[in-house]
C-alpha cells in the first residue's frame, strides 16, 4: 500500500496512527494530522476558501472526543471507516490524473465523507466541491507525478513572513513575483545559486555578491534564488524566506533635508532585521549603495549597512561588474570584507543555447510568433562572433527578442485580404531572420548569400578592373581575400585580409583600398583612412588606441580603435606605414594575430570584420623585405607589388576621368565626346613615371575641365549641346557641337 502514496501524504499517516495508539486510526485522526504539517498544500487551499486550520481545531472538540471514546476498545489497526478514506483518496487521485495518493486527494476525501469529519469541514466551508475547485486553482496544471510533487507546485512550500510597507515602497518583491511565476525561468546557474545559497546559509558574514561582466545573468540568478525558495527547494534555512530587490533610487529619491534619508535606511534595516531573517535584500548594482546619500555631514547608505552585515543580521545579496567592485566595494576595505564574492562567468555558446530553450515559450508566447531551433542557434553562434562588445546570453537574448518583434510587425502589416486568406498559424522566426538583424545591428553583411551578391563576388575582378588599371594581381589577391570572407572559409579569429601594397606613387595603391570600401558596402564610408606619418614618434603610439587612464585625453579614445568600434565592417587603411614608428607594427601584429585590439579603456575592440591595407612608397619587394622586420611581413597573408603604370593604362584612365566629367555634364544636359587622338595626347601630357598616374588628373583638370567650365560660363554650350574633344598639334581643343533651334528643349 505504502509505494502509492507521496511521502507527505505517508508522514501523515504515520502521525495519525502514532497519535491514535493504542486504538485504530480513523479519519479523525489524519484530519489532525494534515492540519498539524507544515509546508503542505493544505495551507493555501484552506487560504483560497478562506478557512482558518485553527479556528476548525477549536470547533471540532466533539471530533475528538468520539474518536477517543468509540475507538476505546477496537485493536490498533485500521478499521473499516478508514480503509473506506483510503479507497475514496484513490479514487480522487485517478479522477485528478495522478499516479499516486497525495495530501490534497486525503482532504477532499475527507471533505466528502458523511460523517463528523464531513460535517465540520462543510460547517467551515469547505465542501467537497469547493475543495476540489481550489486544489485545481492552487496546483495550476501540475500533477503528482513523483513522492514529492509539492515542488512542482510554485509557491506550495512558501511561508513568508510578514512585509511592512515601509519595505515594499522601496524594493521590488522577487519571491512574491516567482509565486505569481511572473519572472522569466533559470537555467544553467545552479552551480551559482548553490554558491549562494551557501553563503547565505553562514551565520555571519552571510553576504555574497555576484560579480560577472554585463548581460551574463547576474539578476537571473537572485531570480532563481527566489523561484527555488518559492518552490522549497532550498535547505531549511532559507525555507519561508523573501527575496526583496532594493531600489537605491527609490530610497535616495526626495530625501532633500538632511537626516531624511539616514531616518529612511534606518527604518528599513530595523523592519528587515525584525522579521528575524526572513527577508534576504537583493542591491543590483552594489557599488551604488557607497555614497548614496551621502551630503556635507551625512553618512552613506554603505557605512550604514556595515555593523549589520557584518553580524550577519542583515542578509544581502549584491550584484555588480568587476570594474565597479574594484573601484567601489575594493577600495572600502570595510566594505569589502563584509561580502563573499560569487564569480558569474559567461556561459558557454551550449549552456548559452540551453538558457535561449528555457526562454522560448516565453517569448512565443509575448511575440505571437513560433521560433525554430536554428534560429536560437543561429543567435548563439552569430552574436558571439559578430557581436563582441557584449555578452552571453544577453545579446543573443535580445536577439531574439527583436527578431520576434519584427516578424511580428511584418505580419501585423498584412492587408486584410492577405491574413484573412492565410492560415491561423504563427509566424515562423528562423535563422534567415536572425542573421538579417545582426547585419542591421552591426553593418556586417552575415545573410546568406543572394543572388545578386553571389553575382558580384563571382566576377569582383572585373568590377574592381573597371575602376583600377594595370594592376591585375593586386586586384585578384584582394578579391580572393573577399570571397573567402563572404564565404565562411576564412579564419574567423584573424582580419578577413591582412595586405601590403607596395610600389611608386601614384600607380593606385590607395586608390585601390578605396574602391575596395566602396564596392564592399556601396559606401565610401566603409573606409577608415589614417596617414602613418603622424605616427612616427613613440609616444603617438597612444593615439591609435587612446591614452591610458589618468593620462590627458583619456575619455577621447583612440583613432584607430574608435574607428573600428563604430564601423566593425570597414577597410582600414593605413597610408605611408615605413613612416610609423616600429611600436605601431607591434600594435599590428597584435591586430593580425588575434583579430582584436584593446584600447586604453580596456575593450577588446574587433578587427575580425575588418580588410586591413597597408600602403608603402617603397619601390619592390626587396626593399619591403630590407625595411621591414621579418615577423611583421610574414604575419600578412599577401604583400602585393605594384607595377609602373604605361602608356596604355594612362590612356584607360584618361577614359575613366573623362566618364566622370561627361557624368557630371549629363546633369546639365550636355554631353560630352573624347577623339582617340585627343586621348592619347591627354595620356602623353600625363605620363610622369616618377609620379604615377598624378600628373595626369592635373592635366585633365588643367586641359579639359577649365576649358569645359569656360565654355559653360561664355554660354558656348548650352543644354543639348554636345562638346567635342579633339587634338590640334600639341593641345586639346574643344568643339561645340548644337542642336537645331527647334530641336532644343525650352526652359519654362
Amino acid at each position: 500500500m505504502r509505494s502509492g502514496f507521496t511521502t507527505r501524504a505517508l508522514e501523515a499517516l504515520d502521525w495519525a496512527q502514532a497519535q491514535s495508539i493504542p486504538v485504530a486510526t480513523r479519519p479523525e485522526h489524519v484530519l489532525m494530522a494534515l492540519l498539524d504539517q507544515d509546508a503542505t498544500i493544505v495551507e493555501p487551499v484552506f487560504e483560497a476558501l478562506g478557512v482558518d486550520a485553527d479556528d476548525l481545531r477549536r470547533s471540532s472538540p466533539s471530533v475528538t472526543v468520539r474518536r477517543g471514546a468509540a475507538a476505546s476498545a477496537a485493536a490498533p489497526g485500521i478499521d473499516a471507516d478508514m480503509a473506506s478514506l483510503l479507497r475514496a483518496a484513490e479514487h480522487e487521485a485517478r479522477q485528478l490524473s495522478d499516479h499516486l495518493v497525495s495530501i490534497e486527494h486525503l482532504l477532499i476525501a475527507l471533505a466528502g465523507r458523511r460523517d463528523g469529519v464531513g460535517e465540520a469541514l462543510r460547517a467551515a466551508g469547505a465542501d467537497r466541491s469547493s475543495m476540489l475547485e481550489a486544489v485545481r486553482r492552487v496546483r495550476g496544471p501540475a500533477a503528482v507525478v513523483d513522492a514529492e510533487p509539492e515542488r512542482t507546485y510554485l509557491g506550495v512550500r512558501w511561508r513568508p513572513p510578514a512585509v511592512s510597507s515601509q519595505v515594499l515602497r522601496y524594493s521590488r518583491d522577487l519571491t512574491e513575483l516567482a509565486f505569481r511565476a511572473e519572472l522569466d525561468p533559470v537555467v544553467g546557474r545552479d552551480a551559482e545559486i548553490e554558491r549562494v545559497i551557501q553563503v547565505l546559509s553562514r551565520r555571519r558574514k552571510n553576504n555574497p555578491v555576484l560579480i560577472g561582466d554585463p548581460g551574463v545573468g547576474k539578476t537571473a540568478i537572485a531570480e532563481g534564488l527566489a523561484q527555488r525558495i518559492v518552490a522549497g527547494d532550498v535547505p531549511a534555512a532559507l525555507l519561508n524566506r523573501r527575496v526583496i530587490a532594493l531600489d537605491v533610487g527609490a530610497l535616495v529619491a526626495g530625501a532633500t533635508y538632511r537626516g531624511e534619508f539616514e531616518d529612511r535606511v534606518k527604518s528599513l534595516l530595523k523592519d528587515v532585521v525584525g522579521a528575524d531573517g526572513g527577508i534576504i535584500v537583493f542591491i543590483d548594482e552594489l557599488h551604488t549603495i557607497v555614497g548614496a546619500g551621502a551630503a556635507e555631514g551625512a553618512v552613506d547608505a554603505g557605512n550604514l549597512l556595515k555593523p549589520m552585515l557584518a553580524r550577519g543580521e542583515f542578509r544581502t545579496l549584491g550584484a555588480t561588474t568587476l570594474d565597479e567592485y574594484r573601484k567601489h566595494v575594493e577600495s572600502d576595505g570595510a566594505l569589502e570584507r563584509r561580502f563573499q564574492p560569487v564569480r558569474v562567468d559567461e556561459p558557454s555558446s551550449a549552456n548559452a543555447l540551453e538558457m535561449l530553450r528555457g526562454l522560448r515559450s516565453r517569448y512565443e508566447s509575448h511575440h505571437g510568433v513560433a521560433i525554430t531551433d536554428a534560429a536560437l542557434s543561429a543567435a548563439v553562434s552569430l552574436s558571439d562572433r559578430y557581436i563582441a562588445d557584449r555578452f552571453l546570453p544577453d545579446k543573443a537574448i535580445d536577439l531574439i527578442d527583436e527578431a520576434c518583434s519584427r516578424r511580428r510587425i511584418q505580419s501585423d502589416s498584412l492587408s486584410s485580404v492577405t491574413r484573412g486568406a492565410g492560415s491561423c498559424t504563427p509566424p515562423l522566426v528562423d535563422d534567415d531572420d536572425i542573421a538579417r538583424l545582426v547585419g542591421q545591428w552591426t553593418g556586417i553583411p552575415v545573410s546568406r548569400l543572394q543572388e545578386e551578391e553571389l553575382e558580384r563576388l563571382v566576377h569582383m575582378e572585373h568590377r574592381l578592373a573597371e575602376r583600377v588599371v594595370g594592376q591585375a594581381k593586386a586586384v585578384v589577391g584582394v578579391s580572393a581575400a573577399l570571397r573567402n570572407s563572404r564565404t565562411g572559409l576564412s579564419d574567423p579569429n584573424r582580419p578577413i585580409a591582412s595586405l601590403m601594397f607596395c610600389g611608386p606613387l601614384g600607380v593606385g595603391k590607395t586608390y585601390l583600398a578605396r574602391v575596395l570600401a566602396d564596392v564592399m558596402l556601396d559606401s565610401g564610408e566603409a573606409l577608415v583612412q589614417l596617414d602613418m606619418s603622424d605616427y612616427a614618434e613613440k609616444h603617438s603610439v597612444t593615439r591609435l588606441v587612446g591614452a591610458s587612464p589618468g593620462y590627458v585625453g583619456y575619455e577621447e579614445g583612440g583613432q584607430l580603435t574608435d574607428a573600428v568600434r563604430r564601423r566593425p565592417y570597414c577597410v582600414v587603411l593605413l597610408d605611408d606605414i615605413e613612416q610609423a614608428h616600429p611600436d605601431v607594427h607591434g600594435l599590428l601584429r597584435q591586430v593580425i594575430d588575434d583579430g582584436s585590439l584593446t584600447d586604453g579603456q580596456g575593450r577588446v575592440v574587433s578587427f575580425r570584420h575588418v580588410i586591413l591595407v597597408m600602403t608603402s612608397s617603397l619601390p619592390d619587394l626587396g626593399a619591403v623585405n630590407q625595411h621591414f622586420r621579418a615577423e611583421f611581413l610574414t604575419r600578412l597573408d599577401d604583400v602585393l607589388e605594384f607595377a609602373p603604370l604605361r602608356r596604355k593604362d594612362l590612356e584607360q584612365l584618361v577614359d575613366i576621368q573623362v566618364r566622370s566629367v561627361a557624368a557630371r555634364l549629363s546633369d546639365r544636359g550636355i554631353a560630352l565626346e573624347l577623339t582617340h587622338e585627343a586621348r592619347a595626347l591627354i595620356a602623353e601630357l600625363g605620363d610622369d613615371s616618377r609620379q604615377g598616374a598624378r600628373p595626369l588628373v592635373r592635366v585633365v583638370q588643367k586641359e579639359l575641365i577649365s576649358a569645359v567650365s569656360r565654355s559653360i560660363l561664355l554660354g558656348d554650350a548650352c543644354p543639348g549641346d554636345t562638346i567635342r574633344v579633339d587634338q590640334e598639334g600639341t593641345s586639346v581643343t574643344l568643339t561645340v557641337l548644337s542642336r537645331p533651334a527647334e530641336a532644343v528643349p525650352q526652359l519654362s
